[in-house]
């Protein structure tokens, strides 16, 4: 009995391909939405998404209009058909995904920094910038209906575009009017045997001086 359930973990866990079994690094690719969505390209190691965001939660639904002072997030996310486009993972194409009938899906959040709408000037328009950080979740088939899954991550520099607009009661005001969010390949993070591996040099040299 107790051979057979060890059999079954086992089974298991190499039924989980490798591959996926970490997160997947955003390391370039951008998105440039308006107040109807826009196009977004995400590159990873072994992956690859260019598609278009309906219009959804962003900078630009918020800031309709704002007023000098406010505090402005930089978040956006969209989920499910809200995410329509081509991905590449793995050498296996995806040509629909969050299509109405397909498997795939794609889902999308960037976590902002926040920003302050600029007091009013001469200028008509005006630009903020932030960072922020990504993380995304690609749903697909594996060709038999079965479903597997894997997370995205990333982050980089957003940049929010602003037209000054004059309100029903004269005052000036901020209207967003696009945003930008440009990806940045960060330091890789040391895996756990890496950190191992460092640790043990450093005390060998430490033993090594205390000889």
């Amino acid at each position: 009995m107790r051979r057979t359930i060890l059999l079954s973990v086992l089974a298991a866990v190499l039924s989980v391909s490798p591959l996926f079994a970490d997160p997947i690094q955003i390391t370039s690719g951008t998105m440039n939405v308006n107040v109807s969505g826009g196009p977004i390209s995400l590159v990873g190691d072994d992956f690859l998404f260019n598609g278009s965001v309906r219009a959804g939660i962003s900078p630009i639904s918020v800031c309709r209009p704002c007023r000098p002072g406010d505090l402005i997030s930089l978040d956006a996310f969209w989920v499910g058909s809200d995410v329509r486009g081509r991905a590449v993972l793995d050498g296996n194409t995806y040509s629909d995904v969050g299509g109405l009938i397909a498997l795939e899906s794609l889902s999308v959040r960037f976590d902002g920094s926040s920003v302050t709408a600029p007091l009013m000037t001469d200028a008509m328009t005006a630009t903020l910038v932030g960072s922020f950080v990504f993380d995304g979740l690609f749903r697909f088939s594996l060709g038999d209906f079965s479903r597997e899954s894997a997370s995205l991550f990333g982050g980089g520099t957003a940049t929010l575009f602003l037209n000054r607009q004059v309100g029903s009661d004269g005052r000036n005001l901020w209207i967003a009017t696009r945003a930008t969010y440009q990806f940045e390949e960060a330091d890789p993070i040391p895996e756990p045997a890496t950190l191992l591996l460092v640790g043990t040099g450093l005390f060998a040299a430490y033993r090594s001086r205390r000889v």
